[in-house]
């Protein structure tokens, strides 16, 4: 969704480009199949969030939002965390990839809010023991009505890194 200029600087492998001005003329070069899965990224995740809605509301079924390209390669770049299997508590860290670079809670699996819905398949049972937490917790809120609405029974707002430190 970004523009030429932004896609020459650097772009997902094997991507294609459609700014977010040209999608609607565009549409062809997804092809027929609106069950297909199709990726939208941009720089920040705002745009293709906006064109992801737009998709959608022309027929695609399946269109996820990438967010911004770094958030897309770290995502490539690492491999999912091993929680998927296992109904054992986990503590999930939904700041950026920076922040929780800069520092996490021991043991704590990185999922940026931006990509939950992505990576929903990551958390295991919906009746897992889920406690979010971010910088100050009110992205961890939201992230714990987010996984609420799509069914999880058993998910905790820990609220910012510092609070969950003192409670180690």
């Amino acid at each position: 969704m970004r523009t030429a200029e932004e896609f020459e600087d650097g772009a997902y492998p094997e991507a294609i480009n459609i700014p977010l001005d040209e999608l609607m003329e565009r549409l062809d070069e997804l092809g027929d199949n609106a069950a297909r899965e199709i990726v939208v990224y941009c720089a920040t995740g705002a745009r293709s969030a906006y064109a992801q809605r737009m998709l959608m509301q022309v027929g695609y079924a399946n269109v996820k939002n990438g967010g911004g390209l770094g958030a897309m390669m770290a995502r490539r770049n690492t491999k999912p965390a091993a929680a998927s299997s296992s109904n054992e508590p986990v503590i999930v860290d939904v700041r950026t990839p920076g922040e929780f670079r800069g520092g996490a809670y021991p043991g704590a699996i990185n999922i940026p809010l931006d990509d939950m819905q992505m990576r929903i398949g990551e958390l295991g049972s919906k009746s897992r023991d889920i406690t979010l937490y971010c910088a100050s917790g009110a992205r961890s809120a939201y992230g714990q009505r987010i996984l609420m609405q799509m069914g999880f029974t058993n998910v905790k707002n820990g609220g910012g890194i510092m609070q969950m430190m003192r409670q180690r």
